[in-house]
């Protein structure tokens, strides 16, 4: 069999698609992957319907590849397109065509379409958008379980390609679901999430649907990924890797799923345990960046400050040193998390802690206006705007050793005229207001003694 399909390779890496599009529709339906290159092939010589079809006959029941199919077909309710005139045998008058005749069988095949059971213009197809059957997830149990991996790998950048990233998916859940091994649980985490990425085709409760199933498959695929890693030993992915996997899934669902009961009530406390899980196994070396930021998210949704807290004080970065890098491809540099920790001092109610921290920021970067306000903002807290006003001009004082021209602490002062402004305006109504009421009780009390003497 390798043999027959290695002119096919040789074919695609020339780029002579239409070629290896005659050499894999010489093999038989039984080569899958023989077919997964002609629909690959197909694709690549301009002929997508062709490709569609193939596909079809290989994988067959999925929603979105039939979905496609139906979209692309230019006949509709026609179970193949107009039958080709087929010469007859015996001579014929004039000059004949040099080069081989295809063969029926051959012929036929390009020929195929897809059945449809609607009759509509493809008006109606662009314009309507499809909605998933009932039993979209579930791939026909008649077809056999595609399992080779690089029949599978062959179909997937093929449906890529032709921007099928949910069949691309599904072909490698369905593998999964009958051989689990690291290399189909990697690759089904990795296309899961490119149907997360992928614009959607779907009516909106079709792809309300998408979401939920595949971000619960992902959190399920990870778990399973770890407890394969641990019993086998760990390869390219490590037990970490996987546990971070399916505890960003968890986090993804609380955060882009619509709120259900059942579900706000188990994955909170699932993601925090599975979070703390990979601190505790990072004591001892150096923090990973992308396991605080998803312990810090988790406890940000369930309203925990100090916790959040806690998890960014546990090792300090010095300001002066490379940010905190991470397995994961995320950097965490130390006046992230500084201001992190001052918007959590605020959330508690430490304002004296979280200026504290501001200011420290704001000796690195004077023009940073963010912390600029949270300073401002927790003085007012305490109702202590002067301790802004000063800590500006010190700044200020200061504005002759900086490389560019501050515009952040001009705009503070600015800012602190307005609020002072704004605190002798109300102090003036206040005083006014004062008045008019004694006034008022004035009138009120010789209006009483009138009534009284006159009585």
């Amino acid at each position: 069999s390798s043999g027959k399909l290695h002119p096919i390779y040789v074919a695609l890496d020339g780029h002579q698609y239409n070629r290896a599009v005659k050499l894999a529709l010489a093999l038989p339906d039984s080569n899958t992957l023989g077919k997964a290159l002609l629909a690959h092939a197909y694709f690549k010589s301009g002929q997508k319907h062709a490709a569609l079809v193939t596909l079809n006959k290989i994988v067959g029941g999925c929603c979105e590849l039939n979905n496609e199919l139906k979209m692309s077909s230019p006949f509709v309710n026609s179970l193949q397109r107009p039958a080709q005139k087929v010469e007859q045998k015996g001579k014929v008058k004039g000059k004949s065509k040099k080069g081989k005749k295809k063969p029926a069988q051959v012929a036929a095949r390009e020929c195929e379409s897809v059945v449809t059971t609607k009759d509509e213009s493809i008006m109606d197809r662009l314009d309507n958008q499809p909605s998933v059957p009932p039993n979209w997830e579930e791939l026909p149990s008649s077809k056999a379980v595609i399992t080779d991996e690089t029949t599978l790998a062959t179909l997937a950048v093929t449906l890529q390609s032709l921007k099928l990233p949910l069949t691309a998916y599904q072909i490698y859940a369905w593998a999964v679901s009958t051989a689990p091994n690291e290399e189909f649980l990697t690759k089904s985490f990795t296309l899961g999430l490119n149907v997360l990425a992928s614009p959607s085709r779907w009516d909106k409760t079709s792809k309300e649907k998408i979401e939920a199933h595949v971000l619960s498959q992902l959190q399920v695929i990870a778990l399973q990924l770890a407890r394969l890693v641990a019993q086998q030993g760990e390869g390219a992915c490590s037990t970490r890797l996987a546990t971070g996997w399916a505890t960003q899934a968890a986090l993804w669902q609380l955060q882009w799923l619509p709120h259900d009961e059942k579900r706000h009530l188990i994955l909170p406390r699932l993601a925090e345990s599975m979070a703390l899980r990979l601190i505790q196994q990072e004591v001892g070396t150096n923090g990973s960046a992308e396991v605080r930021l998803l312990c810090y998210r988790i406890l940000e949704l369930q309203a925990k400050p100090a916790d959040m807290l806690e998890i960014l004080q546990q090792d300090s970065i010095p300001m002066a040193e490379a940010p905190l890098s991470s397995e994961f491809g995320v950097s965490l540099t130390a006046y992230q998390v500084e201001t992190m920790k001052a918007k959590l001092f605020t959330q508690t109610g430490d304002y004296s802690a979280a200026r504290r921290i501001y200011e420290d920021l704001l000796a690195h970067n004077p023009d940073d206006w963010s912390c600029l306000q949270g300073h401002l903002n927790c003085c007012a807290k305490i109702e202590s705007v002067d301790l802004t006003s000063s800590f500006v001009d010190k700044i200020l004082a200061q504005e002759g050793t900086s490389k560019y021209p501050l515009r952040g602490p001009h705009l503070m002062k600015v800012e602190l005229c307005t609020i002072m402004g704004l605190a002798i305006l109300k102090q003036k109504i206040n005083v006014g207001l004062e008045v008019r009421e004694g006034a008022r009780r004035s009138r009120s009390k010789r209006l009483s003694i009138y009534y009284d003497s006159i009585s």
